[in-house]
């Protein structure tokens, strides 16, 4: 980086290979994270409004890893725990607004 290069300018490479899972209800929400993912070099192999969907999804792509709402239809702290327990490979990251405490510790 020369001197009059900032931080914010100089781009890291990402590695392009790493494909992620994004399980959320509201769709605009995933279309964000789907676009912001893509923009990094992200790929997004599987989408799921539903923790059902979610585990589906998770078992059936083997994503690097996933992006989970906590309050998405079927509890997504209940598709980490099955996605952990059955692909302990996969990293699970939990999305919420929630300001309730209860959802961090759970989650």
């Amino acid at each position: 980086m020369t001197g009059s290069e900032s931080e914010a300018e100089v781009s890291h490479p990402v590695d392009d290979s790493l494909r992620i899972l994004i399980a959320d209800d509201h769709e605009p929400t995933r279309v964000g994270i789907r676009l912001a993912l893509e923009r990094a070099g992200l790929e997004v192999c599987y989408e799921a409004s539903d923790a059902a969907g979610a585990v589906e999804g998770a078992l059936l792509t083997h994503p690097d890893g996933c992006l989970l709402d906590i309050n998405m239809p079927g509890s997504g702290i209940a598709a980490a725990a099955e996605i952990c327990e059955r692909a302990p490979e996969i990293a699970v990251v939990m999305l919420t607004v929630s300001h309730d405490e209860a959802d961090l510790f759970a989650s």
